[in-house]
């Protein structure tokens, strides 16, 4: 959940660099459709997430987060082979849901996974990881957009995402199965229990 966390963010970061030269360069558009296509994207988020909050309460959590983090890999590379206004906004939208449901996701699974008295140093962890993934992303997409098309820097984010979430199923199949501490009372020792198949 944590890595495919990580490169989501730094994949979106690096496309949230490259976005304004798409919508100048690839469809000859102004700087006001680029806000409208930030709005969307933000739009989608505010849907998503809501929807993943009343949805998620006593579901299992790695489906739903892999299935929101493909969807916003497959549209990022689906963003790369169109070249559709209309079809532009309606992927960004449904990436924006995607992402922000990812979010709902994820926070509900390490609140469910750690116990109560080490869930403020894995939030802290936890952020400083995203903010480490925000910078790189911003760094690195710099450098690649100084030297391919902004068409190409998407291929790259949605296969480099796609790939984590490939890496990461192939550990659930091999590695320890996942646990999940259980709510204790204070002074009292926490036990770790599976979390729910999905």
């Amino acid at each position: 959940m944590v890595l495919v966390g990580v490169v989501l963010t730094f994949a979106l970061q690096v496309t949230n660099v490259v976005e304004i030269y798409l919508v100048r360069d690839s469809y000859g558009a102004t700087a006001t459709v680029f806000g409208l296509l930030t709005t969307a994207w933000a739009a989608g988020q505010i849907i998503g997430a809501g929807t993943a909050g009343r949805l998620l309460s006593e579901r299992a959590t790695a489906r739903p987060a892999a299935l929101t983090a493909c969807a916003v890999g497959a549209a990022l590379l689906t963003i790369a082979a169109l070249n559709s206004l209309p079809v532009l906004f309606v992927l960004t939208a449904l990436a924006g849901a995607a992402n922000g449901a990812f979010g709902v996701v994820r926070q509900t699974a390490l609140g469910r996974t750690i116990d109560s008295a080490g869930q403020g140093s894995a939030a802290a962890a936890h952020a400083a990881l995203l903010n480490i993934a925000t910078i790189a992303g911003l760094v690195g997409a710099g450098f690649v957009g100084a030297v391919v098309q902004p068409r190409t820097v998407y291929v790259l984010a949605g296969g480099l995402l796609l790939l984590a979430l490939a890496t990461t199923h192939v550990y659930r199949r091999t590695g320890p199965a996942p646990t999940t501490a259980t709510r204790t009372e204070p002074g009292a020792v926490a036990t770790a229990t599976p979390l729910p198949a999905d």
